[in-house]
């Protein structure tokens, strides 16, 4: 983790730099306000004998420093995952019989999810100044046969999803087991950016939800004021003749 000499000046405005809608949808669950735009950038293939957890944070980065070249204003969020199997890195499946080919050969079997995160800006002098980190979570898929596996994937259609499948919504009726954050496995590790973001004091903390007052509550108030209301009654000076 880069160490961070000091907060950007004035109002940020957090931008999201993917088009997922499911990191969208998550950020927005957890009481951010942002702003969201794709980087679009080519992804290049990880390097021989790159780790997971580095592949995904050297693209995470790659997408954090596109969205500052065209948003310097901005704190940017950017974020990637990647799929690890006995040593294999598994992206997107871009095609059905890639999506098919995917969860054929993780459907019965253990496997991690890494996601690499990197919120970053660019300071008034021009340098940059980031936080990075990556978290991991252990899944199990189920284990289903060809026919139901197409039928699944015409259903969910998982084409933008890191291993061919997703676990937000009806999506997640493949999968048989987490062990770690389920936002790691949509995504974006909201506990990670919370404690980014609680370092920061930025605008873009979350707003806590406003509590509504139950009928009991509201029922104290009501007597207790008519209790006030009455002995300031009996307080009151009789009129002078």
């Amino acid at each position: 983790m880069t160490g961070l000499s000091s907060a950007p000046k004035g109002p940020p405005v957090l931008l999201l730099a993917s088009a997922s809608k499911a990191r969208a949808d998550l950020l927005r669950a957890a009481g951010y306000r942002f702003r969201q735009l794709a980087t679009h950038i080519p992804e290049p293939p990880p390097s021989p004998g790159e780790r997971p957890a580095a592949y995904a944070l050297r693209l995470a980065r790659l997408k954090a420093n596109a969205a500052l070249q065209s948003n310097p204003r901005a704190l940017i969020l950017a974020a990637d995952t990647v799929v690890s199997y006995r040593g294999l890195l598994l992206g997107k499946a871009p095609t059905r019989k890639d999506a098919l080919a995917m969860l054929q050969l993780l459907g019965g079997k253990h496997h991690e999810i890494v996601t690499a995160l990197c919120l970053a800006w660019r300071e008034k002098n021009g340098k940059f100044r980031r936080f990075e980190g990556v978290e991991t979570a252990r899944v199990l898929l189920r284990r289903w046969s060809p026919e139901r596996l197409r039928r699944h994937i015409a259903v969910v259609r998982p084409f933008s999803c890191a291993g061919a499948y997703a676990l937000q919504q009806g999506n997640s009726a493949i999968v048989q087991q987490v062990d770690g954050d389920p936002s790691t496995v949509i995504g974006l590790p909201i506990g990670l950016l919370d404690r980014w973001i609680s370092r920061l004091t930025l605008v873009a903390q979350p707003t806590p939800p406003r509590r509504r007052p139950n009928a009991k509550s509201a029922a104290t108030r009501h007597t207790s004021a008519q209790a006030n209301t009455s002995r300031a009654t009996s307080r009151r000076p009789k009129s002078a003749h």
